[in-house]
C-alpha cells in the first residue's frame, strides 16, 4: 500500500495511491490543491481548510482523507467527571430522551425539528431545523442530503463525541479527528421488487483517522472503549425494537 501525507497547516491530506481509480473529482473541486502536473500534486494551503475537506469528500473511492488540525482542550474534563459521578450516584440521572418530529415540505423533501430534551428530570429546550431530500436521480430536488447521509452522519457525529470525550478523560492527545463510512443499499428491497433483498444496509464500514502523540496502543485501546460506548454504533450494531402508533387522520368538510 502506497500511503502519502501531505501537510498543510490547518489540515492534512492522505492519499492511498493503491485504491485511486482516477476519477478526477478532487481536481475538478478545487485544482488549485490538486494538480497531477506539479510535485507535490497536492497543496492544502492552496485553499480554506473548509474547501479542502469538502473536496476530499467528494471522492468515491476513498483514497483521499483529510484530518483538520485541532488545537486546545476539546472537552471540559472537570465537568465530565462531575457529571459522570451524579450518575454513578444517581443512575436516573443519565436517562436521556430526545424527540424529533418530521413534516412533509413536498416532493421528497422533509424537515426535521427537535423537540425538548429530557435529561434525568430536567427538561432542556433544543430548537433546530434538519432538511432532508433526494438526488433528482431519486426523485428529489436535491436540496438537501438524503436520509441516508444524514443516518451515516449521526453515526460519525456520536463516535467522534467518544472519541473526544474519551481521549480528554484519559490524558490522551488528540490533534486531528476524521471518520469516513460507506453503506451500499440495494434499491429492490426499498422498491419492493423482491421480497428476499433487505431494504437497509447489510453492512456499514468505517475508516477512522486520528492524530495524536499518545503510544498507538493507547489509541487502540481508545478505538476499543468508543465502539463498546457509543450509542449510535450500538444502533447499528444491534437490532433495535421499534414501537409504531398509526394515527389516521381527516379532513372533514
Amino acid at each position: 500500500m502506497t500511503v502519502t501525507v501531505f501537510q498543510g497547516a490547518g489540515v492534512h491530506v492522505t492519499f492511498d495511491a493503491g485504491v485511486c481509480k482516477h476519477h478526477g473529482a478532487c481536481m475538478r473541486a478545487q485544482p488549485k490543491v490538486f494538480d497531477v502536473s506539479r510535485t507535490p500534486w497536492i497543496e492544502p494551503d492552496q485553499a480554506s481548510v473548509e474547501q479542502v475537506l469538502d473536496a476530499v469528500s467528494q471522492c468515491p473511492t476513498g483514497a483521499l482523507r483529510a484530518v483538520r488540525h485541532v488545537t486546545g482542550p476539546a472537552v471540559d474534563v472537570g465537568a465530565l467527571e462531575g457529571f459522570v459521578d451524579k450518575v454513578r450516584t444517581d443512575p436516573s440521572a443519565g436517562a436521556l430522551t430526545f424527540r424529533v418530529m418530521t413534516t412533509w415540505q413536498g416532493g421528497t423533501a422533509s424537515t426535521a425539528r427537535t423537540g425538548p430534551v429530557t435529561l434525568g428530570s430536567e427538561s432542556l429546550t433544543r430548537s433546530f431545523t434538519i432538511n432532508a431530500d433526494e438526488p433528482r436521480e431519486l426523485l428529489g430536488e436535491d436540496s438537501a442530503p438524503n436520509p441516508q447521509e444524514l443516518l451515516l452522519a449521526a453515526l460519525n457525529a456520536c463516535m467522534t463525541v467518544g472519541y473526544v470525550a474519551n481521549a480528554a478523560a484519559l490524558g490522551l492527545p488528540l490533534k486531528g479527528l476524521s471518520i469516513r463510512t460507506t453503506g451500499t443499499l440495494d434499491l429492490r428491497g426499498f422498491l419492493g421488487l423482491d421480497a428476499a433483498v433487505n431494504p437497509g444496509y447489510d453492512e456499514v464500514s468505517y475508516q477512522v483517522n486520528i492524530v495524536s502523540d499518545a503510544p498507538p496502543a493507547d489509541i487502540e485501546a481508545l478505538h476499543r472503549h468508543v465502539q463498546r460506548t457509543s450509542p449510535n454504533f450500538h444502533n447499528f450494531a444491534r437490532a433495535i425494537r421499534m414501537n409504531s402508533d398509526l394515527r389516521i387522520e381527516s379532513e372533514q368538510t
